[in-house]
């Protein structure tokens, strides 16, 4: 009888021992996930906080414009900088009023974790409604679409910002 000299061995179990969770450590898991959840309510606060600026600058602008005009209705450089001016601000409002409208998602209540893919920020969602996202692509996607409005809302309404400073002096 010969011997194979190939044998197989199971490979040596490695033992890891673990212990339950601390109260600290279950605590800081829970705030972790508690601010992942919370970024999309977060971003309804900074919208919040950008209406009233959006609003505001522009009334207080339009005031001080109409007591630095006078009496003569116009101002010395053209009114289509006024123009550009207010539409930017409108611009940012309506980016603001749209970042807080609810957008209805796809959410596979069963799934925590899911798709890798749909974390990559170069991934387009839009093209992919196939596939409902888990909770915390849930979560991510919602923070990440209400933020690029916000982003481009504060862009639009900065340079409606620049664009009155030019044209006082």
């Amino acid at each position: 009888m010969t011997q194979n000299p190939i044998t197989t061995h199971p490979p040596e179990a490695r033992v890891i021992q673990t212990r339950p969770l601390d109260t600290r450590s279950k605590m800081m898991r829970a705030k972790f996930a508690e601010t992942y959840v919370n970024q999309s309510e977060q971003m309804d606060r900074l919208a919040v906080q950008l209406i009233t600026l959006e609003i505001a600058i522009p009334g207080i602008y339009a005031s001080v414009l109409r007591l630095m005009v006078g009496e003569q209705g116009t101002i010395a450089k053209s009114n289509w900088i006024v123009a550009l001016t207010f539409a930017l601000w409108s611009i940012a409002l309506a980016l603001t009023l749209w970042s807080l409208f609810p957008r209805e998602w796809t959410v596979d209540e069963n799934k925590i974790a899911g798709n890798p893919q749909h974390a990559d920020p170069n991934f387009a969602l839009e093209d992919d409604r196939r596939s409902a996202l888990s909770l915390e692509e849930f979560f991510f996607q919602s923070a990440r679409h209400k933020r690029r409005l916000l982003v481009a809302a504060t862009v639009a309404f900065w340079l409606g910002v620049i664009s009155a400073a030019w044209m006082l002096f």
